[in-house]
């Protein structure tokens, strides 16, 4: 996560570093999606306060997908963009702290 915010400020002043935060955030994100697929095939066996987290965490990720399309697409509000760029990057980080709670667990 650390590599990823360090190019993307980098990436205010040079814009060579945007394309490495990009890569960076892509793979990441196929991490993320791939951990978070495993974690719901034995949701059951988890501890209950986990399966709260991961119920928290996958109603934000339905929350922020629903208002990003309705901020850029149906309302045109393409100056929030930015903030809407920012958001998955809390939710990363809350993913990451449920992963390693769960790991902590096994």
């Amino acid at each position: 996560m650390l590599p990823f915010c360090l190019t993307l400020l980098l990436g205010v002043i040079y814009n060579d570093f945007l394309f490495v935060s990009a890569l960076i955030a892509f793979v990441v994100g196929v991490f993320q999606l791939l951990s978070s697929l495993t974690t719901l095939f034995y949701f059951y066996k988890l501890e209950k306060n986990i399966r709260k987290y991961i119920s928290i965490y996958l109603s934000l990720v339905i929350i922020y997908s629903v208002c990003f399309f309705a901020l850029i697409d149906v309302l045109n509000q393409y100056d929030l963009k930015t903030t809407m760029y920012i958001i998955p990057i809390f939710l990363s980080i809350f993913w990451t702290y449920i992963l390693e709670y769960k790991k902590e667990e096994l």
